[in-house]
């Protein structure tokens, strides 16, 4: 059975030093950087297939499941400006801010589940 490319590199990344290891990766950080451009052209066209529609989509969702921190300040920024119209950077918003609406997001989730009966994944 053929190796997938994952797999090569997973191989050969365990056969590195930690060193190494971080060599490599500041000079993908290098690479990726001077050819940004580039890549933001494939990241777009990509976003527009389908395919790569469908994987945003999956990306999105498992943001919304896990209740990420940039997801939990992406929502109070957008809600903030829908209702205010005040513009704030998305870094100025508390932990505790974000720790507070998590916890509101997922006593809503339990009370959803005792209500419907089911079980979720939290």
């Amino acid at each position: 059975m053929r190796k997938t490319m994952a797999e090569y590199q997973r191989d050969y990344r365990s056969k590195l030093s930690p060193e190494k290891l971080e060599e490599k990766r500041k000079q993908m950080r290098e690479y990726y950087h001077s050819h940004k451009d580039v890549y933001s052209k494939y990241a777009k066209k990509y976003a527009k297939t389908k395919k790569g529609h469908e994987a945003l989509e999956r990306a999105r969702q498992k943001e919304r499941d896990n209740l990420t921190d940039n997801y939990i300040r992406q929502f109070l920024w957008t809600s903030l400006y829908n209702a205010e119209g005040v513009k704030i950077k998305r870094k100025n918003i508390p932990q505790e801010q974000v720790e507070k609406y998590r916890q509101s997001i997922l006593s809503q989730r339990q009370l959803k589940e005792l209500k419907n009966g089911t079980k979720s994944k939290t």
